[in-house]
């Protein structure tokens, strides 16, 4: 080393270096400079996969989930195919039959649509002409398929199992009342199928659990066919929930309960557990079976009910959502009632309703392979009413169900199937999906201040473009130090030829271009074998002239993918010089 850089430069004993070669997850709550390596501290429409910060799931419509209509006032020639979403959808259930026949239900106004890949859309008529005016919730029991309507309006079923072409129509349950005593079910919000029975909430505080007779699930002995979730506190019931071989779950606002042993004779062998009275449920959609647990949302985050050893029930005390609690205070719990939440590819999926919005707006997203959450994804599409799970060429898969929000009433009722695809798509529309990816604040191992030199990230990307700044350890101290736009035609290497995007050539896959996605074109030449999805590695590297005690690293995603698979800056220690003491 040079006498001059030794004068003028950092030794190479002071250079420091910090970053993350491995990302999982997402701290909000403690001070970025605390964060253990691999922990980001904001992330939105990011996922963690292989230890790579990358691009959310994208949304895209399906054909055989989509309505075909008519704008108004209608224009000549009248255009009879253009796509639009299904309305108002007031409820949604995938049923399959004893023969294993599967649809999805969406309840409308005036009929329910049944949907499935690779088949045209069906119809279920309703009533004597009834229509659905408020939210509805579902309850498959065998071949019986319950709609319910509320405490106040009776049920709907239909029972199928021969044919799912054939003409469906919802019927009002029929009296049950009979010389033995047995009535009909009461009149609910929602009802769960348990032990061949159906078992309902209703009655003051919405307390009264009722069951069934076996195999007969619109008829119970009012006398017998009863038990009581406290019905003397002053909180409200929200939903039951099945959990283990042989107990239910009941949820109340403020308060948990579970009835035990409600299998085999549930009117002699069931009792009454206090699991807890600390916190309640505030959304019927959001208790899911996770593993052990049962995750659900509280009027301050997700808490998470266990079956410990000796065989209880056991709440936790503090919210598995702590670490994002800076989100969970941007909730508009007015609305939160609506949120939803389901467990899909080892992840669980939580929509509510952020910042003052009044519809559920954001997906807060937990990755129970990495044991932590991943912040959360919004998009211009996204206004989930309901998640739905429905096979697809043999896979389960994700879909969303869109609510009546938006402004573009082409969109309201529209079905989005979350896969891996790039951009977000609803019908003709495309949008790309714009990400955030901060890191954690790094210290390069001290306190106090110093001297940033440079800092460099290796990026994955798909047609991607991306800004890169600086975050200091001040207030809003941050500032733009680089960005990129990758170009499918260019290579790294200096005077290539451009690559031509019809793949004349048949050179998609040759090495050391910027960028492999695919532009399709009407003369594109498949021969070679394209590889639609295949991302490219990148080094983005840039000096610094920063002085603070923390660094953090943000990267704004405005096109494709970019996923980030690590992150260095180099430090020295700072040379301010001594003041002169007079």
């Amino acid at each position: 080393m040079s006498g001059r850089y030794q004068q003028f430069g950092p030794r190479d004993s002071e250079l420091s270096q910090d970053g993350d070669r491995i990302f999982l997850g997402v701290d909000m709550r403690r001070d970025p400079e605390l964060l253990e390596p691999g922990i980001a501290a904001l992330a939105i429409n990011k996922t963690f996969n292989q230890g790579r910060a990358d691009t959310r799931l994208a949304m895209r419509t399906v054909t055989w989930a989509r309505e075909l209509g008519l704008n108004f006032p209608m224009d000549f020639p009248v255009n009879f195919s253009i796509q639009q979403g299904f309305g108002k959808v007031y409820g949604s259930i995938t049923f399959s039959d004893p023969y294993g026949q599967e649809r999805t239900i969406l309840a409308c106004e005036k009929l329910a649509y049944q949907i499935c890949n690779g088949a045209p859309i069906g119809t279920i008529l309703y009533p004597n002409g009834q229509t659905l005016d408020e939210s509805v919730s579902f309850t498959q029991a065998f071949n019986v398929l319950l709609l319910w309507r509320g405490t106040l309006k009776n049920p709907w079923k239909f029972e199928t199992g021969l044919d799912f072409n054939a003409d469906f129509a919802f019927a009002e349950v029929p009296d049950e009342t009979n010389e033995d005593y047995t009535s009909t079910i009461p009149n609910s919000a929602r009802g769960i199928c348990m032990g061949n029975r159906v078992w309902t909430l209703s009655g003051l505080g919405n307390s009264e659990v009722s069951y069934s007779d076996l195999l007969a699930y619109t008829r119970y002995d009012a006398a017998f066919s009863n038990i009581y979730l406290n019905s003397g506190n002053d909180d409200y019931g929200i939903c039951l929930f099945p959990f283990g071989s042989a107990a239910i779950l009941g949820f109340k606002t403020q308060s948990i309960c579970a009835i035990n042993n409600v299998l085999p004779n549930p009117s002699t062998d069931s009792f009454l557990e206090v699991i807890t009275t600390e916190r309640g449920c505030i959304a019927p959609n959001t208790p899911v079976q996770a593993g052990k647990d049962v995750l659900f949302l509280a009027d301050n985050g997700v808490y998470a009910i266990s079956q410990v050893l000796d065989n209880r029930l056991q709440a936790v005390t503090e919210p598995i959502s702590a670490p994002l609690q800076p989100l969970f205070d941007r909730i508009n719990w007015a609305y939160a009632r609506n949120a939803q939440a389901v467990v899909h590819g080892n992840r669980y999926l939580l929509t509510v309703p952020l910042d003052g919005s009044t519809y559920n707006n954001a997906v807060i997203v937990y990755n129970f392979i990495n044991q932590s959450w991943e912040g959360w994804w919004e998009g211009k599409f996204l206004d989930v009413g309901s998640f739905f799970r429905a096979d697809v060429n043999g896979e389960r898969r994700l879909f969303v169900v869109n609510d009546s929000n938006l402004a573009d009433t082409a969109k309201h009722g529209a079905v989005f199937l979350l896969d891996g695809g790039f951009t977000d798509v609803c019908f003709e529309e495309e949008v790309s999906i714009a990400d955030m990816f901060r890191t954690r604040a790094f210290t390069a191992g001290s306190k106090g201040v110093k001297a940033w030199l440079g800092a460099s990230l290796e990026i994955d990307t798909w047609y991607g473009a991306a800004t890169i700044s600086l975050v200091r350890s001040g207030v809003n101290e941050t500032g733009e130090v680089g960005s990129f736009t990758k170009d499918r035609t260019k290579f790294y290497l200096f005077g290539k030829p451009d690559y031509d995007v019809t793949n004349a050539g048949e050179d998609h896959g040759e090495p050391y271009r910027q960028d492999y996605s695919v532009e399709l074109t009407e003369n594109q030449s498949w021969v070679s074998g394209i590889n639609p999805g295949l991302h490219q590695r990148s080094k983005e590297a840039f000096r610094l002239r920063e002085r603070a005690t923390s660094l953090q690293i943000e990267i704004k995603g405005t096109r494709g993918r970019n996923c980030v698979a690590s992150v260095l800056v180099d430090a020295s220690a700072d040379r301010d010089p001594q003041r002169e003491v007079i």
